[in-house]
């Protein structure tokens, strides 16, 4: 009876303590899963690197609005 209950005690133990760490971690990776994604492209004119939603494609290359100004 004794080894039974000590068993059940470590088995609470394990459910109590190292199961919701295991939860807390895949939390963390859904919230980094949400966040979006941004690709940088480089300007063909000054070589500097911006978000794609920023650039201007200009000939099949990128530009930045900087350079445009120019």
């Amino acid at each position: 009876m004794g080894k039974i209950l000590m068993v059940v005690l470590i088995l609470g133990f394990i459910y109590l303590f190292i199961v919701p760490s295991f939860r807390k971690s895949t939390k963390k990776d859904s919230k980094d899963d949400k966040k979006e994604i941004q690709n940088f492209v480089e300007c063909d004119k000054c070589s500097t690197y911006i978000e794609i939603n920023e650039a201007i494609m200009s000939g099949g290359k990128y530009i930045c609005k900087e350079c445009i100004r120019k």
